[in-house]
């Protein structure tokens, strides 16, 4: 059965000049939609290190306005987009592919379990579910499926599919092909965070992990602490705030926002020494999506909506002021997909 369910645009729409200060005022345009689409964003954070920066998409110049929505029933995952197809899991154990272009059902198929997260390598889609990984070709047709676990963390790339299992007293790491699911190997460890782009495990035995998780990029590690300071490669930063969210690696800048502390925002680190770029007094609620021309900051309290920064100085190109756009998003050329409150969104200019 078809589920998908057109919200209306109009009322919806925000425009206004790049670069001017404070929300825009709203608009009735309406954005067209894309012919093809160029970029993938195939993890919920782009990529297995989880850095949220794209360089392949530039995201939208000017203000975002709605331009299809889809009804998911039950709450629905951080959107991934993988040939232009958008992927989402939910709650009550489905799985939707979309039309990225226009939000059109292209399939849906039943997982059992609570997804919790969908991601793609190696040809498969890979769910995550609250007991087990199932892996789907492009059509929706299941190709192998991992036995139940105590699962703690999954980590996915194009070499292998990592599970931290814990049962009883023992925890472990079990190595599975991406592509058949047959197992690999199997070793003891306490935790597992995230992988570096050479297949590198990166592993810690802290308890209770690091605030704001962990993110890589290159080799380049970096994480918060409990007591308030940013880890980097080789440096320690300490920001006047604490209550880090998710870290953002680009090329050459560590983002990170704190939403405590003397002085909460979002602050820049040179990633290779761990110098303050800058700071910047914005409220954000979800990570912060790096291209190599803009930063795209999910805001809260009053100001919610979004805002693209310069990641040269920090400074305001644009904001819309909006509690549609979720916390967590997928940036693919020049448009915004995010989920919240049952639905699945897309945004673009008008």
């Amino acid at each position: 059965m078809n589920r998908r369910s057109l919200l209306t645009l109009l009322g919806s729409s925000l425009v206004g000049i790049t670069g001017c200060l404070g929300d825009e005022p709203p608009s009735a345009e309406e954005p067209d939609p894309p012919d093809a689409l160029d970029a993938d964003w195939p993890m919920p954070a782009a990529d297995h290190g989880r850095t949220h920066y794209t360089p392949a998409s530039s995201g939208p110049d000017e203000p975002v306005a709605e331009l299809w929505s889809v009804e998911t029933g039950a709450e629905p995952t951080t959107p991934i987009v993988v040939d232009s197809i958008v992927f989402i899991g939910t709650a009550d154990g489905e799985l939707f592919a979309l039309d990225a272009r226009d939000g059109t059902e292209l399939w849906t198929a039943a997982v059992d379990g609570v997804v919790d997260a969908v991601r793609y390598a190696a040809g498969r889609i890979h769910v995550e579910t609250d007991e087990r990984v199932v892996a789907l070709d492009d059509n929706g047709e299941q190709v192998w499926i991992a036995e139940p676990m105590d699962l703690r963390r999954v980590a996915v790339s194009e070499h292998g599919v990592y599970l931290l299992d814990r049962r009883g007293e023992s925890t472990h790491v079990v190595a599975l092909d991406p592509t058949e699911g047959a197992k690999g190997w199997r070793t003891d460890l306490e935790r597992l965070f995230e992988l570096d782009d050479d297949g590198t495990i990166l592993a810690d035995s802290v308890p209770g992990g690091h605030p704001g998780g962990l993110a890589v990029r290159d080799g380049h590690l970096v994480h918060g602490d409990l007591e308030g300071n940013v880890h980097g490669p080789d440096w320690i930063a300490r920001p006047n705030a604490h209550g880090f969210g998710r870290f953002t690696i680009a090329p050459d800048r560590v983002y990170v926002h704190a939403n405590d502390g003397e002085k909460p925002g979002l602050y820049a680190y040179a990633l290779i020494d761990g110098s303050r770029a800058w700071h910047a007094d914005v409220n954000a609620r979800g990570p912060v999506v790096a291209t190599d021309d803009a930063l795209f900051v999910p805001t809260a309290g009053r100001d919610r909506g979004l805002t693209r920064l310069d990641p040269d100085d920090g400074n305001e190109q644009w904001s819309r002021s909006a509690p549609d756009v979720g916390e967590r998003f997928a940036l693919v050329d020049d448009l915004l997909y995010t989920t919240s409150d049952g639905l699945v969104r897309a945004f673009r200019a008008p």
